[in-house]
């Protein structure tokens, strides 16, 4: 399973939302999880991301598949001009593509069902909209009348949201706590995912904001290590792109580029050729 938060201290500037990491096999639970899954998709070129919240992979994929069919689709991928499509039209299109994908997997491949939400920002509007997209066995569940797919706009502006395993036990930290700023959300979040009641969650949080200058992927430094969309980062790179922040979502100093810097400081200075 998956949880989600979605929250924003400036809900006209932009928003966050952030993930666990963990897929875990549900029907047999004597299986090891694995707390490395990306759950949140840039959209390319694009200030918007779609993330997963379910219990079946081949969700997962139909969604990373969807931020993939938005880019590079003509009629789509029209951004920062007045033919640019509006983004709800997007959303739409990032629904037509999900529910094909659904309804091409062989017969007892999706397993249960799940949800896809679509974080953008809308130029016309001049702010950071959030929708939820449910998904059943079928496909992408639409109203009444069948048409067209239902889209539910996530409201954000008031409080913190939640969805998916641990959405209850989220939003009781969050009552116990100042809700009015990004810290107090990440550590509710994180919280939920680090304590051992929902063992359906778990791994490092991934977080993205979304503003209108694009996408801003958030790096967790958590006890010595750097985390980006729920993965350890093995290597030593300059990230300039990526935000960093601590286990109390404060903005920090990229770990490894604080190593870099600390190795050249104590680099030993060459001897001289004169000097015996």
């Amino acid at each position: 399973m998956t949880l989600i938060a979605i929250w924003s201290d400036s809900p006209s500037e932009h928003v966050y939302i952030a993930s666990d990491s963990r897929l875990s096999d549900i029907y047999d639970k004597t299986k090891k999880p694995w707390d490395c899954a990306s759950k949140i998709f840039q959209v390319a070129d694009f200030s918007e991301v779609v993330a997963y919240c379910g219990k079946t992979e081949p969700l997962l994929v139909a969604i990373s598949q969807t931020a993939q069919c938005l880019r590079y689709t003509d009629n789509l991928s029209k951004s920062g001009n007045s033919m640019a499509p509006q983004l709800t039209t997007r959303v739409t299109a990032a629904c037509k593509h999900l529910d094909d994908a659904i309804k091409s997997y062989p017969k007892g491949w999706m397993g249960s069902g799940g949800n896809m939400f679509f974080v953008g920002y809308d130029k016309r509007e001049r702010k950071p909209r959030v929708f939820r997209v449910r998904v059943n066995l079928r496909g992408v569940i639409c109203k009444k009348d069948d048409k067209p797919f239902e889209q539910k706009e996530v409201d954000f502006s008031t409080e913190p949201q939640f969805f998916g395993s641990g959405e209850k036990t989220a939003k009781n930290y969050l009552a116990k706590n100042n809700h009015d700023n990004a810290n107090a959300a990440f550590n509710c979040l994180k919280s939920t995912i680090f304590g051992e009641r929902i063992r359906s969650v778990g791994g490092v949080p991934q977080v993205f904001r979304v503003d209108a200058k694009g996408v801003t992927p958030i790096g967790i430094v958590l006890d010595g290590e750097a985390f980006l969309g729920g993965m350890k980062l093995q290597y030593r790179s300059k990230m300039k792109n990526v935000e960093w922040r601590d286990k109390s979502f404060n903005i920090c100093e990229y770990l490894l580029d604080a190593t870099v810097k600390r190795s050249k400081q104590t680099k030993r200075k060459k001897k001289p050729k004169n000097v015996v």
